[in-house]
């Protein structure tokens, strides 16, 4: 978070508070505060109880006619250079019907709009040594 705080121009990082929180506890943060919320890159790690409880979160975080956009990666594989599957913490199998539908009940009274596709991740050096694949599905909506 500090490494991200020292990209963001001065005029605007005044304006931001950076929290770090497990996600999948309750927020800390008083109902209808955020007109907007970013959730991203973390879905795709956790099942699907963890996730509705966390999506639960976000819905009584968010004002009305606020905004959110969500990604999940889905039929994901990484595989080793050495061949060999690669799985990190509780990640859970995600399939694109799943978690559209997921996020329909747990987003039922918003105008959502899903958009999904396919991805491949080439090694990233020592950092990352596997070869990452599968698709994702991106949730773009607003509360009624």
């Amino acid at each position: 978070i500090n490494a991200l705080s020292k990209r963001i121009p001065k005029k605007y990082n005044e304006k931001i508070d950076f929290v770090v929180h497990d996600f999948t506890k309750r927020f800390p943060f008083q109902s209808e505060t955020f007109d907007g919320v970013i959730f991203t890159g973390v879905m795709h790690l956790y099942p699907p109880a963890k996730m509705k409880k966390t999506l639960g979160e976000v819905n009584r975080v968010l004002k009305r006619k606020g905004r959110l956009i969500i990604d999940c990666a889905t039929e994901s594989q990484r595989i080793s250079l050495e061949g060999k599957i690669v799985k990190f913490y509780e990640e859970y199998p995600w399939t694109n019907s799943e978690v559209t539908l997921l996020m329909k009940k747990a987003f039922s009274e918003y105008r959502l709009r899903f958009e999904t596709s396919s991805y491949i991740d080439l090694p990233a050096g020592k950092k990352h040594p596997y070869f990452s694949k599968g698709s994702f599905v991106l949730a773009i909506g607003q509360k009624n």
